[in-house]
């Protein structure tokens, strides 16, 4: 499994389309890092800047998370490498090494957003309860797309589903924070957005992670290839 998390952390990370996706980060960071007074008046005061850099990075982290990772299973099985890799390792720890290298990806563009806000604003100490809370988010982000991976079988079904899924979830994720409708209000227990502070209700995006991980394993586990 680490041989199998190495080779994918270093393939994700690089990449031209990463350091394209590193480099937006960094400039969003910046923005919001330079206009922290223009947006803490927007909001109260009530929000702190690292809260509104983590929850753009998160906003847009689904979308480019989907554009990546979304045939990460499927690319493998459809063109049928995974036959050259099973003799050397379990479909298990398999999973779980692409699982693991996808959230350390993520955690590294979360550190990295730290460094531009402590330069532009000056800002002392670190994040952890915010940071606590981006993995967890992303730990369900990730479960998703494992899931996706798995199920659809075909990358190009993978990445195609997983590009709307990409948009839907931010978009009906934000809305679902202000709608009132009772299928909406519903629904947002299953997105991440909900859950937008660490309290403890935040278990509940853990359960779902795993859930989800359980069932990829099973379906993986018992696939045909």
């Amino acid at each position: 499994m680490q041989a199998i998390f190495k080779r994918e952390l270093k393939s994700s990370i690089f990449t031209v389309k990463s350091v394209i996706i590193l480099l937006f980060f960094l400039m969003i960071s910046y923005w919001i890092s330079k206009y922290s007074s223009t947006i803490n008046q927007f909001s109260g005061e009530k929000t702190s800047i690292i809260s509104v850099i983590y929850g753009a990075v998160e906003t847009f982290g689904v979308i480019f998370g989907f554009m990546m990772f979304s045939g990460t299973i499927a690319k493998i099985v459809e063109n049928e490498s995974i036959r050259y890799i099973i003799p050397y390792t379990t479909r298990t720890k398999l999973i779980m090494g692409k699982y693991l290298a996808m959230n350390i990806y993520f955690l590294i563009l979360l550190c990295l957003m730290m460094p531009v806000v402590i330069f532009v604003r000056g800002v002392n100490g670190f994040p952890i309860l915010e940071l606590i809370q981006a993995i967890i988010f992303f730990g369900y982000i990730t479960s998703i797309i494992l899931f996706l991976s798995v199920i659809t079988k075909r990358e190009r079904t993978a990445n195609f589903i997983g590009i709307i899924l990409g948009f839907i979830i931010p978009i009906l994720g934000l809305y679902s924070v202000v709608s009132k409708n009772i299928v909406i209000r519903t629904i947002s227990w299953l997105l991440p957005y909900r859950y937008d502070t660490l309290r403890f209700d935040s278990a509940i995006l853990v359960i779902l992670s795993i859930i989800l991980i359980i069932i990829s394993l099973k379906i993986f586990n018992d696939m045909e290839v």
